[in-house]
């Protein structure tokens, strides 16, 4: 009973933060996947991410699937199911927003930035790193000499491959 409580009140907080139509594209996914079952298992899960083109390596979907199975019991409820696509949801948004970023200094859309407009821009503008950040940023950053290919950094970054 008080599993069940738990369940409707994650429920309620679900639809408040996305709103109705998101909750129901998320619960018509958890059913499709499942086969209307109320769980979705590892595997069923794994095809999920498959199906929809999110590229995760084995050990960060088993992490990430450890952090979602609340109950610990190798399967995802709805509730379980929902937290674990709002989390990739919110790292889609974040790499999203690094990418238009990084974009926005290279308006020619080469898919790099040179190292110096890099540097300049995160040594000056708003919360701007230190000698010793910067160098650490660019020795995993700068894969060819004088430039940033920002989509590899972000694939790094997220750990895509």
């Amino acid at each position: 009973m008080q599993k069940q409580k738990s369940a409707i009140r994650m429920e309620k907080m679900q639809e408040a933060a996305f709103g109705d139509d998101q909750v129901s594209e998320f619960k018509e996914a958890f059913e499709m996947f499942s086969g209307r079952k109320p769980t979705i298992t590892k595997a069923e899960m794994r095809q999920v991410f498959k199906q929809y083109g999110v590229r995760i390596s084995d050990d960060e979907f088993e992490k990430v699937f450890q952090e979602a199975d609340a109950g610990g019991d190798g399967t995802l409820d709805f509730p379980e199911f929902v937290n674990m696509m709002s989390a990739r949801m919110r790292q889609t948004s974040s790499e999203d927003k690094l990418l238009k970023a990084f974009r926005t200094f290279d308006p020619e859309g080469k898919g790099f930035i040179t190292t110096k407009d890099l540097t300049e821009a995160l040594t000056t503008l708003g919360n701007p790193l230190n000698t010793r950040e910067m160098s650490e940023l660019l020795a995993i950053a700068e894969t060819v000499p004088g430039e940033v290919r920002y989509q590899q950094f972000i694939n790094a970054l997220f750990m895509k491959k």
